[in-house]
C-alpha cells in the first residue's frame, strides 16, 4: 500500500526525534561549536514564480501558532565523503504539535519530479544536491506550500558508527533481499548475509540493507526498511546509560547539521519531556493515485498530481481544518510530455 497512514506505537519515532534534539544540543554544549546559519538568512532572493506562488496562497493556510506547532525538515543523505553533499536520500517532513501531543511524519518520495526554483524541473532529491537546505525548503513552498520552522541534515553513514557501538541491531531479512543486500556490501564478503530470517545487524550490514532499493516496490519500500533501521536504532538507545550515551553523541555529531539553535533545541526538548503521551502518525507522498511514473529526461520519475499532493500534506499535517483552493506550478506540460515518451 503505498500511502501509510495510521497510528504507531507512540515511542518509537518520537524517541528518534527526541534522540536528535538531545545528540545536537548536549554535544554542542560539550564542544562549543557553532550551528548553521538560520535557515532563513540562506534563502537568497525568491523568483517571480515563487513570489507569485506565495501571494496567491497567502489567504489559504491558517495563521501558524509557533506555540502550538512546529515543522522540521529531515534530510537523510548518504554522503560517504562526510561532507554533506549529494543528494538526499530521504525526505521527512516532522509536524510536531504540542497541543495534542502529536507527530505527523511526512515521507516525500525522492524521485518525485517538480519544479525547482531557478534550476527548472527535476527530481526533488536534487535540489539539495544543487542549493542545499534552503533551496529543498523553497522546492517544498513552491511546489506544495508547505513552510518549514527548522531543519536537520543526518549523515547515514554516521548511523553505521552507532549501530557498531550499540552491538547492532535486530533486523528481519528477507530471502528476496539478500543478494541485493550483499551487492551493497563492496569489499566486505565476511558480512554477506546468507539466510533469511530475524538476524542482528552490524553498521555496514544495515547500512546496506537500507540502500536496498530494486526489490519489491522500488523507493516506497526502501522508505519502509530505512523507517525500520532507524526505529531500532531508536529502541537500542532506549536502554542506554550516561556514559554509553555520552559516547554515541560525541560518535554521532560529525554526521548532522541543523539550523537550529541552542535555546530552540533546550526548549523543544523541555516541551517534548513534558508531553505525557504521544502519538506518531506517517503518510507517503505522492500517494497512490495521485501521480504517473515512466521516463523524462532519460531517468524514471514520479510526476505528482500537485493539487491534490498539497491538499493531501495539509489535512494530514493541520487535521480539522479545510484546505481548498490551494494554487500550485502547472505541470500539464510534463504530463504531455510522459504520455508521449
Amino acid at each position: 500500500m503505498f500511502i501509510d497512514l495510521m497510528k504507531r506505537k507512540p515511542r518509537r519515532w518520537i524517541f528518534l526525534l527526541a534522540s536528535t534534539v538531545l545528540i545536537i544540543t548536549i554535544a554542542t554544549l560539550l564542544q562549543h561549536r557553532p550551528f548553521e546559519e538560520s535557515t532563513r538568512s540562506e534563502i537568497k532572493k525568491l523568483t517571480e514564480p515563487e513570489m507569485v506562488m506565495a501571494a496567491a496562497n497567502k489567504e489559504i493556510l491558517p495563521p501558524k501558532e509557533s506555540e502550538r506547532s512546529m515543522s522540521i525538515l529531515l534530510m537523510g543523505i548518504d554522503d560517504r565523503s562526510s561532507g554533506f553533499g549529494g543528494r538526499t536520500d530521504s525526505i521527512i517532513i516532522a509536524t510536531i504539535d504540542f497541543s495534542s501531543s502529536a507527530v505527523r511524519l511526512t515521507s516525500i518520495l525522492r524521485d518525485t519530479y517538480v519544479d525547482i526554483p531557478e534550476r527548472g524541473y527535476a527530481k526533488i532529491n536534487a535540489a539539495y544536491a544543487y542549493g542545499g537546505p534552503s533551496l529543498l525548503i523553497r522546492t517544498l513552498k513552491y511546489n506544495l506550500n508547505i513552510d518549514i520552522d527548522h531543519y536537520a541534515v543526518i549523515d547515514f553513514n554516521g548511523f553505521q558508527h552507532v549501530i557498531d557501538q550499540l552491538g547492532g541491531i535486530p533486523i528481519e531479512i528477507q530471502n528476496v533481499e539478500i543478494s541485493e543486500m550483499n551487492r551493497c556490501m563492496v569489499n566486505t564478503p565476511q558480512y554477506y548475509i546468507n539466510e533469511p530470517g530475524i538476524q542482528n545487524l552490524n553498521g555496514i550490514q544495515a547500512l546496506a540493507y537500507a540502500r536496498i532499493r530494486y526489490v519489491g516496490n522500488s523507493d516506497f519500500q526502501r522508505v519502509e526498511r530505512q523507517r525500520n533501521v532507524l526505529s531500532q536504532i531508536a529502541l537500542k538507545i532506549r536502554g542506554t546509560g550516561f556514559k554509553e550515551g555520552a559516547g554515541l553523541i560525541s560518535t554521532m555529531f560529525p554526521y548532522i547539521k541543523s539550523d537550529a539553535s541552542i535555546s530552540d533545541l533546550l526548549a523543544y526538548g523541555y516541551r517534548f519531556n513534558k508531553m505525557d503521551k504521544l502519538d506518531t502518525f506517517m503518510l507517503t507522498l505522492p500517494a497512490s493515485g495521485d501521480y504517473r511514473s515512466g521516463l523524462l529526461d532519460g531517468q524514471s520519475v514520479i510526476l505528482p498530481n500537485l493539487q491534490d499532493t498539497a491538499e493531501k500534506f495539509h489535512q494530514f499535517a493541520t487535521p480539522g481544518i479545510e484546505i481548498k483552493g490551494m494554487t500550485v506550478p502547472d505541470n500539464s506540460f510534463q504530463f504531455q510530455r510522459l504520455n508521449n515518451s
